[in-house]
């Protein structure tokens, strides 16, 4: 089943530019792993240090997979080092009606 993970990530103030740069590695990296479909990066109309990632995955296993590789956590933990806080991850899933 398809996923969509969204990222919450909100910037030092100044430290913006940096960040895209990283998301960008981030993304490039993301396009070789198995599964991954697409991704988006959208930043606050009213907060421009407020980024949400969207990223589309074929199934939780793939997203799981990428989520714990070494390379991902790389870019990772230079991106924490810009936020104010902890990034906030969710998944999402498609349902049908019930």
């Amino acid at each position: 089943m398809t996923i969509k993970v969204t990222i919450k990530r909100h910037v030092q103030h100044g430290k913006e530019a940096k960040l895209n740069a990283l998301l960008i590695e981030l993304r490039s990296r993301s396009l070789r792993r198995s599964g991954y479909l697409s991704g988006e990066t959208l930043v606050s109309a009213a907060d421009p240090s407020l980024h949400l990632v969207i990223g589309t995955w074929s199934n939780m296993d793939d997203w799981k997979s990428w989520e714990n590789h070494p390379d991902r956590r790389e870019l990772i933990a230079k991106i924490n080092d810009l936020l104010v806080s902890a990034a906030e991850v969710e998944v999402w899933s498609q349902r049908g009606p019930t």
